[in-house]
């Protein structure tokens, strides 16, 4: 398998390790079910995918040519093998992005906008932990459901508005008869700032508490997490994204869609199968997609810099805390240059392999009381880098705690350029990053995709950015022009007011701030679409508006910029024709 380019470097990994090694490494054994062993995979093909379908093969097809295959690990080769089979890749975890903003992003200021508009007759797809569908503040006066679908996928079950209005009608919303109860919170939190419409149990509004877009309708995706009920997979937010789209268009509504879940794994550059296949799915319809930057700028889980050629060797040093018992590293090199790589424990053990001479091949070696499983792969064909993967697994209970050391000797040097990216903050304690970590180049994965609105975080009390939102970049082409931005605009995620399934809570995160601009997106599309002064305001027109409505920030010098963009959301409503 690992000779095969059509599969991606993790999987090759997944499938090279033993099942021991599986079952100890949550980054590997993600999409697996070792006790029924059935595999999920995500594919990229052209044809007739249905023909492979069979007793142990469930085939899923998506939208533009993507799918996902489940099918016991044995047949994986073969299904990487088929000639309309383009590529594989294996699901990965995807983490939410935790870590008084109406006012702050120009939606009470009445010279500014008109609040006659509050998203009537536009969808909002929410896909993240589920919603408490029966609060008040996801209800019309007559206390029926603002839900046209829900869609939980823990229950495999669609629920349309009219069975959920008979439900809320009986009086048994939230037990059995419905859809999974929102345990986190983070969804239904997410919708109140998109769209909540600020109603209380006694009817009153309280107009803080109001979101974005008060009346528009919502298309709800609750993320399956799996039997540990832990965190969702890629193929599950595939999954969604595809239904809430599909949903859109039977319906014939703009679709304005909000996704919080991030994460590390990744070349970042928007090539791997869920930024592509996200990018198709966002020229379909009349649809915007919003996605958090997530929470890693200053969690220290990335490093980067350029090697000079007359240098004999960078030494890249990193802590592992204490009691982890998970983490892995990735290290993207250009495909151009030579390296040897070292990698020394705290204890002084080290292990050596060469770039070039071990390409495709799973490497294993034991420094201190800590395994390795390392595989060195190769470019592929939609990704340019090479990367080498390390997943540290516990020989006894934890990895070893201490200074850890990459190296890195070039043998034939290029281009300089390397990259390393640890796990999400959220599987990793404090104590564990790098001592000199990059802060650019943060974002989570798949807020890297080029045709999602990636949106960053500030405080809106100073005014100021959020140091935790994850930065991005700005590429500019050889004549100084602009192509590309990340994130394109930053909105209030420091100390959001915001009631959930478990009454009212202060909350920080980009996880809240990407519910403004999918709020401001769907009102937006009202003012535009619905009223005729813009049919075609969706997809990177809304993109390019909001960048130009955008407000600038406290100690900005230049826009845009890798933090914030073009600036803070500032919604300005377009006038009719």
């Amino acid at each position: 398998m690992p000779e095969n380019q059509k599969a991606e470097n993790l999987l090759n990994l997944s499938l090279e390790a033993t099942e021991a090694e599986r079952l100890a490494s949550p980054v590997l054994r993600a999409g697996t079910d070792a006790a029924n062993e059935r595999w999920e995979v995500i594919v990229k093909f052209h044809g007739d995918l249905s023909r492979i379908a069979g007793e142990d093969i469930r085939v899923e097809v998506l939208s533009a040519g993507y799918g996902i295959v489940t099918l016991p690990k044995r047949y994986i080769e073969a299904l990487a093998a088929l000639e309309e089979i383009e590529f594989v890749e294996k699901p990965k975890r995807l983490y939410a992005d935790d870590a008084a903003g109406n006012y702050a992003s120009c939606l009470y200021d009445r010279s500014v906008i008109d609040r006659s508009y509050q998203g009537q007759g536009i969808c909002i797809g929410i896909i993240d932990s589920g919603l408490s569908y029966e609060m008040p503040a996801f209800r019309n006066p007559d206390g029926t459901t603002r839900v046209l679908y829900y869609y939980d996928q823990v229950q495999e079950r669609e629920y349309t508005k009219e069975e959920l209005d008979e439900i809320l009608a009986s009086g048994t919303s939230g037990v059995a008869e419905g859809p999974t109860f929102d345990r986190s919170g983070h969804g239904t939190a997410v919708a109140a700032i998109a769209a909540g419409n600020g109603r209380q149990t006694d009817g009153s509004v309280n107009i803080n508490l109001a979101g974005v877009a008060p009346l528009a309708s919502l298309i709800i995706v609750k993320l399956d997490t799996g039997a540990d009920e832990s965190f969702p997979l890629t193929t599950s937010l595939m999954r969604a994204l595809d239904y809430v789209v599909k949903r859109a268009l039977s319906l014939q509504m703009p679709l304005a869609v909000n996704l919080s879940f991030g994460n590390t794994y990744g070349a970042h550059d928007g090539t791997a199968l869920l930024e592509r296949f996200i990018d198709n799915l966002s020229e379909i319809g009349r649809t915007v997609i919003c996605v958090g930057s997530g929470n890693e700028g200053a969690a220290g889980g990335h490093a980067a810099g350029v090697i000079d050629e007359r240098e004999e060797e960078r030494i890249i040093e990193f802590t592992i805390g204490a009691y982890e018992r998970e983490f892995n590293l990735q290290l993207w090199l250009n495909y151009v240059d030579t390296y040897e790589v070292t990698l020394r424990a705290p204890g002084g053990d080290s292990y050596t392999l060469d770039t070039y001479r071990q390409i495709g091949s799973t490497l294993r070696s034991r420094l201190g009381n800590t395994n390795l499983l390392i595989y060195a792969g190769a470019p592929q064909p939609y990704s340019v880098d090479q990367e080498i993967f390390f997943d540290f697994i516990p020989a006894e209970t934890y990895i070893d705690q201490g200074v850890w050391q990459l190296i890195l000797r070039p043998v034939r040097l290029v281009s300089g350029n390397y990259s390393l990216y640890m796990p999400s903050s959220q599987i990793k304690g404090r104590d564990t990053r790098f001592l000199q970590p990059a802060l650019e180049q943060t974002l989570t994965i798949p807020s890297t995709a080029e045709r999602v609105i990636t949106v960053g975080a500030y405080d809106a009390v100073f005014n100021t950015y959020a140091d935790f939102s994850g930065r991005g970049f700005v590429t500019r082409l050889s004549a100084g022009n602009i192509r590309q931005v990340k994130p394109e605009i930053a909105a209030p995620g420091v100390g959001i007011l915001v009631e959930n399934s478990y009454g009212l809570q202060r909350l920080d995160g980009t996880s809240y701030a990407t519910p403004f601009v999918t709020g401001a997106a769907a009102i937006l599309m009202e003012s535009a679409i619905l009223s005729g002064a813009d049919p075609y305001l969706y997809g990177e027109k809304m993109k390019a508006q909001l960048c130009r409505q955008a407000k600038p920030l406290l100690g900005v010098t230049a826009l845009p910029n890798d933090q914030t963009g073009w600036g803070g959301l500032c919604v300005e409503m377009l006038s009719p024709r």
